[in-house]
């Protein structure tokens, strides 16, 4: 079965897995290992066109879409 979420708000369309490409990219850039990300929580707000994350239960940040 293939999966797929679209996001659309305002005009504007996101897909889930452009939010979490995003999120890696961000991660790398930091000088962190993608194999070091065990649990991921993505929370999009489309109202404020950005996304918020928790990483490893413990690491909290938001990043703009």
């Amino acid at each position: 079965m293939k999966e797929n979420l679209l996001i659309e708000f305002g005009g504007k369309k996101i897909e889930h897995k452009q939010l979490f490409k995003t999120l890696k990219e961000i991660w790398s850039s930091q000088g962190n290992k993608i194999k070091e990300l065990k649990d991921v929580e993505l929370f999009y707000k489309p109202e404020e066109n950005a996304c918020y994350y928790v990483i490893n239960s413990e690491i909290t940040g938001k990043f703009e879409i």
